[in-house]
């Protein structure tokens, strides 16, 4: 199993499906009578369907960038699922009587290269560069900063997995802002044709006209802001599930590894 090549066969996968469900929901509402929705309501709030450029909306736009970083998301909670089981499927053994030897470990090197989860998960790349600094210098004493070694890299590789979830993050209010702006610069576009006092119907729809487009302003910015907090908690789950799993790898390679080694100590 080509753990990277599923992953990211996932990613497509619910990248696609959020996309299609967004644009969906899209069609759907523009097919309802907008007459009869709220200007202040759910529907006008989250999508913005009454604009002459419903549709394509900022509104949209941003369910648009939610769908893909949900869709990152679920990618990252699949890896971090696999990463959090690879220590009950692994190689070695829970007995603590089980040790090793230099002969066990050229085994266990035979084994971790045979498996096709070495490359993959965390916990494998983890054995698999302490057994063959172990192979090579047969001695146990720097196991144990090879072993924090690794996990400072994998932390560091970790965090950079998650670059792109948190621009997606850092865009979406800044989309909210965007609206906000071009709400109320048209506002203060409206503003400047103000009609005769005396004509009651060209007032009210000059009033009318300055509050759509202040009501865009702040749908906006209140949609961003709840679709980051939204994301913001989803990513901080799976970001943290998938640093447990990390923590777990390094607690198993050492429980199961390094204390159970009967390599001769290094000479004075």
């Amino acid at each position: 199993m080509d753990i990277n090549k599923t992953e990211r066969q996932i990613l497509i996968s619910a990248l696609a499906i959020a996309v299609v469900i967004v644009i969906a929901v899209i069609v759907w509402l523009g097919q309802l009578q907008l007459a009869l929705v709220s200007k202040t309501g759910l529907l006008a709030i989250a999508f913005d369907v009454h604009s002459h450029a419903f549709p394509f909306t900022i509104q949209s736009f941003m369910w648009c960038v939610f769908a893909i970083a949900c869709g990152q998301i679920i990618a990252r909670a699949w890896r971090a699922n696999q990463e959090r089981h690879a220590c009950e499927t692994s190689i070695l053994s829970a007995n603590n009587q089980q040790l090793y030897s230099t002969e066990h470990i050229n085994q266990l090197r035979q084994e971790i290269e045979m498996s096709p989860l070495a490359k993959s998960l965390m916990l494998y790349r983890l054995l698999d560069a302490l057994v063959l600094q172990l192979q090579i210098n047969k001695q146990a004493n720097n196991a144990n900063q090879i072993l924090n070694s690794n996990l400072e890299l994998m932390q560091h590789e970790l965090d950079l997995k998650y670059n792109l979830l948190k621009y997606w993050l850092w865009l979406l209010p800044t989309l909210g802002f965007i609206g906000t702006v071009i709400g109320v610069a048209n506002a203060l576009a409206q503003g400047a044709k103000m009609p005769e006092v005396s004509d009651s119907t060209g007032m009210q729809l000059w009033l009318a006209n300055i509050t759509d487009e202040l009501s865009l302003a702040f749908n906006t910015t209140l949609l961003a802001l709840v679709l980051a907090a939204v994301l913001m908690l989803l990513m901080h789950i799976v970001q943290g599930i998938e640093e447990k799993a990390l923590n777990r790898a390094g607690s198993y390679c050492l429980n199961r590894l390094i204390n159970k080694l009967l390599l001769p100590p290094e000479r004075p």
